[in-house]
């Protein structure tokens, strides 16, 4: 209803301030009732007693404000804030906030660093490994290349002395069993070495490396002779200088350890023992591994490489092992060990020290502050606070001797509140409670000029301004719109000279002397109802006192307006619709019967247009009812723009809405309006991005000619609407006297056909179903009969349209499904065999999400298995009703009920479609077959059909069948089953066994005879 005030919801402004917000900004001027002392007091005095803490009988202690400041000693002041426990949360938090995060910082710090030196001295030693592994194994090599070229030579032997003590230390020269023949140096150790291993042909392992255990152990290479000379091996003992070079001058050599992988040290730093080396052998298996390594009770880190020389050699690997002790490599972790306990208990002493004197600067305000507050315990409000200073417990004491001093104010606003709760409780006159609320706002603040700009409830789009001036004279004003506080955020709040205002508003403000501008919002229930104005010559602030005043002030106007808002809304509630905003059929009601008098008085002519959409029904069952509300705005919003803005445009219920024309000269007039409003409903909606086509049908009726009150004029335009949807729907019509006639037959058919289903005048009949094949009846098809009391038997024709309109043709689709039902197990339990019963379904049946259910409960209380039911719905009402009504049909389907497509090929839908569906039978409607004989294009439409469904793997029924020739032609077109009156008409139940004995001893005549015996037609039921 207040579109202005609705828009506000979102900003700020929308809530009541708060009593800090009115006073923060920019204070130069307090006003109080009094200006408090204040005396100044140093935060290094120690805590005086307060006159409430002394003994009954002993003199109270001096003043504060006259003691002078004195120190005491540290234990004191120790002692003293350590007993409060104030004092040692804080001592205990700022202790903890240092050591904490020292503590876990250093303990991070040590376990990070010490990780990733030992990573990195992993690294070191795996390099030194493989480096040394490389230059042994180029030695290696280089020994083998000096043998093999002695080898080639003639004189051998005498070709490797010259190397001895450079690359060799000796070398030995044996037969070809191995026996010693020469040798000159430091001959090699060859126990355990077996001369058969190496093979002269050899083209890769022509040599064996072998090792020796002594002091220091050696090792040789022994190299296999070519040739048939004495000389079958050389071997050599290679030179330490050779191998391992100056290692008493190499420190990374001293580091380094060379082992046979069968635990034999070779060239190993002092102190390593033979247990050492045996754990390094036995743990190395393929790669390079780091691990740690006890030595002589120190620990090292040891990395270990393989050296794979038996692909080159004959004997066992080499293992190289790069060892460095602990000590040396992780120095930095032993400096920062010895320097963290230091430092985190000088961090601790630190902040112990600094956090006793915080702990002292703050206990002592607040303790001044619980003595304040104690006087103010016992309405002592006229001694201040002896506190002074400049940080933040100084600007507190100060508040609190405002408060003191702003309590007395507190006491004389209770009687204008007062007032103000007694107004709006005995009436709503916003004009009353307005002008009090000035008084009080005017004396709680002493502001210079109060003003208020209302949002009132009986004028929606326009500002109401009260204003007191100085002078104590109260002026109103009505300002032409509603105030828009949504951009006026930032002068909220706080004194402006360009505060956002109207400008009629503010200069009105401004002609009373109102220099600077406050604007307070009045908010109630997540609205903005108004503004609360305050005009000073100067920027002033309000103290906390004054604020909760002003605040009690503004949430009385807020409680004021709010229910004056309240009662508008009950009434726009009883009078409007809700989803459209348009009149309702109350209000409807009492306008008609104004706009009557009028017409009466004034002889004119009324009329009243009774609108229904068309296809409403459509967008709910297929978008749903959110879509269907905003087509019923859209709908409202078109008929609303179609027409004058002196007719009167009301929504009735559901998708009916009415128009009242009024001061129209002629009949025709109405009429022209009719077809502009189906003209606009006719163009297409867009809704959630879907295009809807609605539509609409109107009922004329007209003043005075068709009624002369509001009742009879709405009734014969409801009257005349129907006559407009049984034209055809999308046009209009004049109501006409014989249209009585007509409404009165509806009204007498729909109470008959409640009492019919009431009395059990229903009944089935059953036309068969023949298998064109065998000649069987392979099914029956459940018809809808009437025993019309007076009118005989009737056919659907003459009330299923009825019953759909009046919301009963669920009623009785469920009964037809419970008898036919029954009906099949009697005649099962009479011996007669039927296939099947065919039941047709209505849209509203299969609409319902309970329509599953239901054919369960009729399957179940009839002991009917489902493959004896087969239900028939219509092909258009498949394509247009959705995905969840062929799922349910799918359902069915799977629990063995058999879905037939009835009428197929008039809907319209394509195979592609048909395919999808869970029907396997479809029903070939009679249009297709009537002139098959006749006409060969028909023949050709229907031969294609059933072809093409065939293929599908659906079976086809032909309905209609009348003569022989189209049995004849559906059957040599391969069309499964058919029924018509040519096989025979619906019958009564109680027929139908004497029907299917006759047939089949008809088709045992005709299987013996060529010539085909067919039943003849019987005549039609003749309805009354």
């Amino acid at each position: 209803m207040f579109d202005k005030q609705e828009q506000l919801l979102g900003s700020p402004a929308a809530r009541l301030p708060s009593v800090q917000e009115m006073t923060e900004g920019e204070p130069t001027v307090f006003i109080e009732p009094q200006d408090a002392p204040q005396t100044e007091l140093s935060a290094d005095e120690p805590p005086q007693e307060d006159a409430s803490t002394v003994p009954p009988g002993q003199p109270a202690a001096k003043s504060s404000a006259s003691t002078s400041p004195r120190r005491t000693g540290a234990l004191r002041w120790l002692r003293w804030y350590l007993s409060s426990s104030v004092g040692r949360r804080l001592m205990t938090m700022f202790v903890l906030a240092a050591l904490v995060p020292v503590t876990l910082l250093a303990g991070l710090s040590y376990l990070y660093v010490s990780q990733v030196l030992q990573e990195r001295l992993d690294q070191e030693l795996s390099l030194d490994a493989r480096l040394l592994g490389t230059t042994l194994s180029d030695r290696l090599l280089a020994a083998e290349e000096i043998l093999s070229a002695a080898a080639a030579d003639v004189n051998v032997f005498d070709r490797l002395v010259p190397d001895i003590g450079q690359e060799l230390s000796g070398v030995t020269a044996l037969d070809r069993q191995g026996r010693l023949l020469r040798e000159a140096g430091q001959a090699p150790l060859l126990a355990g070495f077996d001369p058969l291993k190496l093979d002269p042909a050899s083209e890769v392992r022509r040599s064996a490396l072998v090792a020796a255990p002594g002091n220091p152990p050696t090792l040789s290479i022994v190299h296999a002779v070519p040739g048939s000379g004495d000389i079958g091996f050389i071997a050599a003992s290679l030179s330490e200088r050779f191998l391992w070079g100056e290692r008493s001058q190499d420190a990374a050599l001293r580091r380094l350890c060379v082992a046979v992988a069968t635990g034999l040290p070779l060239s190993c730093p002092a102190g390593l023992t033979a247990e050492n080396v045996m754990q390094l052998t036995s743990q190395a298996i393929t790669g390079e591994t780091a691990r740690p390594l006890p030595v002589n009770g120190e620990k090292h880190r040891a990395a270990s490489v393989l050296l794979a020389v038996n692909d080159r050699f004959e004997g066992s690997n080499l293992l190289i092992t790069a060892l460095l002790p602990e000590s040396e490599a992780l120095q930095p972790l032993n400096w920062f060990r010895t320097m963290f306990l230091p430092v985190a208990v000088l961090s601790v002493v630190i902040v112990a020290l600094l956090s006793l004197d915080q702990v002292r600067r703050i206990l002592t305000p607040l303790r001044r502050v619980l003595f304040g507050m104690q006087r103010v315990a016992r309405r002592d409000f006229g001694t201040p606070l002896p506190v002074h200073s400049k940080d933040e417990f100084g600007q507190m004491a100060r508040s609190f001797n405002k408060m003191t001093a702003e309590l007395g104010l507190h006491f004389r606003t209770l009687s204008a509140f007062s007032e103000i709760d007694r107004t709006i409780l005995t009436t709503v006159d916003m004009r009353q409670v307005a002008e009090i609320a000035l008084s009080c706002i005017h004396e709680i603040s002493g502001i210079k000029v109060v003003s208020l700009g209302l949002l009132e409830a009986d004028a929606p789009g326009s500002t109401k301004v009260y204003l007191r001036d100085s002078h104590g004279k109260i002026l109103r004003d009505e300002l032409p719109r509603a105030i828009d506080l949504s951009s006026a955020d930032s002068s909220l709040r706080k004194w402006s000279k360009s505060i956002r205002l109207p400008a009629i508003y503010r200069s009105l403000l401004h002609e009373h002397g109102a220099k600077y501008l406050y604007l307070l919002p009045i908010a109630r229930a997540d609205k903005v109802w108004g503004v609360v104005v305050l005009g000073h010559d100067k920027k002033t602030a309000l103290s906390t006192n004054q604020a909760l005043a002003l605040a009690g002030v503004i949430d009385r106007l807020a409680v004021a307006l709010s229910s004056v808002a309240r009662d508008r809304q009950l009434h726009d509630q009883a009078h409007f619709d809700s989803l459209t905003g348009l009149p309702n059929r109350h209000y409807l009601i009492d306008m008609l019967t104004q706009q009557v008098k009028f017409a009466h008085r004034d002889n004119q002519l009324l009329a009243v247009l009774y609108i229904d959409l068309d296809r409403f029904k459509r967008t709910n069952d297929t978008l749903g009812h959110a879509a269907g509300d905003v087509l019923l705005r859209h709908a409202a919003a078109r008929i609303r723009r179609a027409v004058r803005d002196v007719d009167i445009v009301a929504r009735l219920g559901g998708d009916e809405f009415t128009v009242l024309l009024t001061n129209i000269k002629d009949a025709t007039d109405a009429g022209g309006v009719a077809r502009t409003l189906i003209s606009v409903l006719n163009e297409p909606f867009e809704i959630d991005g879907h295009v809807m086509y609605a539509g609409g049908s109107i009922g004329i009726s007209l003043y005075p000619k068709d009624g002369e009150n509001s009742a009879e004029l709405l009734k014969k335009a409801d009257t005349a609407l129907y006559l407009a949807k049984d034209r055809g729907r999308g046009r209009y019509a004049y109501f006409e006297d014989r249209m009585d006639a007509d409404a009165s037959a509806r009204v007498t058919i729909d109470r008959e056909l409640r009492e019919a289903l009431r009395r059990g005048e229903f009944l089935l009949h059953y036309q068969p179903q023949i298998d064109l094949a065998s000649g069987e009846v392979c099914a029956v098809e459940a018809l809808l009969r009437w025993q019309h009391p007076q009118r005989g038997l009737l056919a659907p024709d003459a009330f299923i349209d009825h019953a759909e309109e009046s919301g009963l043709i669920e009623a009785i689709g469920s009964w037809v499904m419970r008898e036919a039902c029954r009906q099949h197990r009697r005649w099962v339990e009479a011996g007669t065999v039927i296939a099947r019963v065919s039941v047709n379904v209505s849209a509203v049946q299969l609409r319902n999400p309970s329509f599953a259910a239901s054919v369960e409960g009729a399957l179940t209380s009839s002991t009917t298995a489902a493959q004896h039911l087969e239900l028939e719905v219509t092909e258009s009402l498949l394509v247009d009703a959705g995905p969840d009504a062929v799922a349910t049909l799918e359902r069915l389907r799977e629990r063995g009920v058999e879905i037939a497509v009835d009428d197929f090929g008039t809907g319209y839908s394509s195979f592609a479609y048909v395919k999808q569906l869970p029907a396997k039978v479809l029903k070939l409607d009679r249009t297709f077959i009537t002139d098959v004989g006749e006409n060969p294009q028909a023949a050709i439409i229907a031969t294609a059909i059933i072809e093409m469904a065939n293929a599908l793997g659906k079976i086809v029924v032909a309905e209609g069948v009348e003569t022989s020739q189209q049995a004849q032609f559906l059957r040599q077109n391969r069309c499964a089953r058919a029924q018509g009156f040519v096989f025979s008409a619906a019958m009564p139940p109680e027929k139908i066994p004497a029907f299917v004995r006759d047939h089949e001893r008809a088709q045992d005549s005709s299987a013996r005879s060529p010539t085909l015996q067919l039943v003849r037609p019987q005549p039609a039921v003749s309805v009354a």
